[in-house]
Formats: structure tokens, C-alpha cells, sequence
């Protein structure tokens, strides 16, 4: 998954032309969803989606898809906004998903590395938590830590652990 400068960067190795926009764009913008795609397959109150709003900070843009590559969404500033290859699973977004400012960002992250990818999420801070503990315990075994506690979130939390 690319993002922003990502899909940039993958359509530019894959074959395709990036170039400066006509201006840059930083703010909400609205995403045309252009054709079906397992990442931008979002149903809302019973609805599939036909647009999102998202939030677009960029200068350059995907000018020319790389071959095999399909466009799944627009914008008025940006006429190829999300991309998809034909056969693997590789998605670009020019806008940024991980923000707040974009309506189901989380929702599309999680379609990526769930149903895409195809990863589970069998962590929790618990788990975090133990592992962090479990590393330090094989790293110094029976040897004393020297600690300098600055009183600061970083010193605390390893003085926690």
C-alpha cells in the first residue's frame, strides 16, 4: 500500500509518469470511487459508497498508471487518486488514510492488512507488554540494568518494564 508519496513512488517504479500538479493541495477533497476494488469497497448504513472524503496533502501527482495498473479513484485535483495492479496486491492512495480528516481511513487500513494481506491482529498492549518484558529478561538474564530516571514518559516506561 502506498500512500501520498508512496503511490508516487510505486507508480514511478512500475513504469508510470509523475509530475507536479497544477498547484499543490492540502485539505479535504472528495474521492470518486471509479471502479470496484476489495480496498475502497466500503458500505456505510447499508449503502456501498460512491465517494469519500478524504484529506489530500501533495504537490506532485500520478500523471500516467504504470502498466497493469488500473485508476479505482479520482479527485478533481488529482484525475488518478487511488490506483490498483490488475492481479497482486498492490494499492496506491494519493490521499492519506491514517488521518482523522479521512472518513473511514481506519476502515481502509484494516481492509488492507486484513482481507488483503491477509494478517491477524493477535496483539494487545498485554501482549506488548509481555514481549517487551520477555526481550529485556533475555537480553540482561542475571545481570543488573543501570538506569537514569529523568522522571520523563521514555526513562519511566522502561523503568516500568
Amino acid at each position: 500500500l502506498g500512500i501520498c508519496y508512496g503511490m508516487q513512488a510505486m507508480a514511478k517504479k512500475f513504469g508510470g509518469e509523475v509530475a507536479a500538479g497544477n498547484h499543490r493541495e492540502f485539505g479535504a477533497a472528495t474521492l470518486v470511487i471509479e471502479q470496484e476494488s476489495d480496498l475502497l469497497d466500503i458500505t456505510h448504513e447499508g449503502a456501498k459508497l460512491k465517494e469519500l472524503n478524504v484529506w489530500m496533502s501533495h504537490g506532485d501527482r500520478v500523471e500516467k498508471l504504470p502498466e497493469n495498473f488500473v485508476c479505482i479513484g479520482s479527485s478533481q485535483n488529482a484525475p488518478i487518486a487511488a490506483m490498483k495492479h490488475e492481479s497482486k496486491p498492490y494499492y496506491g492512495l494519493q490521499f492519506h488514510p491514517e488521518v482523522t480528516h479521512s472518513e473511514f481511513g481506519l476502515e481502509l487500513l484494516g481492509k488492507f492488512v486484513h482481507e488483503i494481506c491477509g494478517s491477524k491482529s493477535s496483539w494487545t498492549p498485554a501482549n506488548i507488554v509481555e514481549d517487551a518484558v520477555k526481550t529485556i529478561r533475555e537480553t540482561v538474564g542475571n545481570d543488573h540494568v543501570l538506569l537514569g530516571l529523568s522522571g520523563g514518559v521514555d526513562s519511566s516506561v522502561v523503568a516500568a518494564l
